[in-house]
């Protein structure tokens, strides 16, 4: 049988989710705290996509995209029971290969009920059943128009954007993404990367540092700044997680993260936001902690006037 050609619908993406969401505890705070940080990296895209003044298809795209970035780390706590992908799996791999080696995508597309017709005469009336599952649940959830002709005129992603998908979901974490992307490949890359980051700043300054980083608050308070640390965050570099040796490095390490965001809307939506200030707000036990935050609050603030 042919490879399947997919078409994915916003909302019947989102109304899939929900649904995948319900084989999970929704009441442990891991679970739920990457809920809502999904939810916040799709409202971020929008709004850069949007700001970029790119056509529906793509803004909803970019929207797809945020929803199922992180949909490994739903498997990768239940199980390994942690968020430490150096413990457990790359969670960006483990999600587009849950997606798209293993057949998770058929849950969030649609567009493929010709071929589930034609399996019909093949013994293969489980993969047929489940779809008329699917479509009960999209019509009773009020998702979208089930009329097959309909769902393949209306939507735009097929093949090839699926394959931007996974590519973009596989790249999502990476320190640097693959340099032989398409322009359009890296967009996206660039979009979805610059929303989760924006996303991570509220994350870091909402929830206590002491979950966020697994550290004691007296490691938080007392731990000093690597010198690779600071280096990199003169150099307005990423700082990697090899270098991090202290608790207070993480921190540096999620500031580190503004220097990189591609779009200006991004940087927009940071500085309004004001998460990233809220992490130069720290506050350590030794003297010279607090003199570098002051040090990298007004490198900071020089850097976002000049953009």
């Amino acid at each position: 049988m042919e490879k399947q050609e997919l078409h994915i619908d916003f909302k019947v993406a989102k109304a899939a989710f929900e649904k995948y969401l319900d084989e999970y505890d929704r009441t442990d705070d891991k679970i739920h705290l990457k809920i809502v940080h999904t939810y916040c990296v799709v409202d971020a895209a929008e709004e850069i996509a949007t700001r970029m003044h790119l056509r529906e298809e793509d803004v909803q795209l970019a929207k797809i995209i945020g929803l199922l970035h992180d949909i490994g780390r739903f498997e990768q706590i239940r199980r390994f029971g942690t968020f430490n992908d150096v413990q457990s799996v790359d969670h960006a791999e483990f999600g587009a290969d849950l997606l798209f080696k293993e057949g998770l995508i058929r849950k969030f597309a649609e567009g493929y009920y010709e071929e589930c017709e034609l399996a019909q005469s093949d013994n293969q009336s489980d993969y047929c059943q489940e779809e008329r599952k699917t479509k009960e649940f999209l019509v009773n959830n009020d998702a979208t128009a089930v009329d097959d002709e309909q769902i393949i005129k209306n939507n735009e992603y097929h093949n090839k954007d699926t394959g931007l998908l996974e590519m973009a979901i596989r790249q999502h974490n990476k320190y640097r993404v693959k340099e032989d992307l398409t322009e359009r490949q890296r967009m996206f890359c660039d979009i979805l990367r610059d929303a989760d980051k924006v996303d991570i700043f509220k994350v870091n300054a909402d929830i206590p540092m002491e979950i966020i980083y697994d550290v004691t608050t007296e490691e938080l308070k007392n731990g000093i700044i690597t010198k690779e640390v600071l280096e990199s965050f003169y150099k307005k570099e990423t700082v990697l997680k090899s270098v991090r040796r202290s608790a207070v490095d993480h921190i540096v390490g999620h500031i580190s993260l503004l220097f990189e965001l591609v779009y200006k809307e991004s940087y927009r939506q940071a500085k309004e936001q004001g998460y990233v200030y809220k992490l130069l707000d720290f506050k350590s036990d030794v003297p010279e902690v607090n003199a570098e935050f002051d040090n990298m609050r007004k490198y900071v603030d020089e850097f976002l006037m000049e953009i």
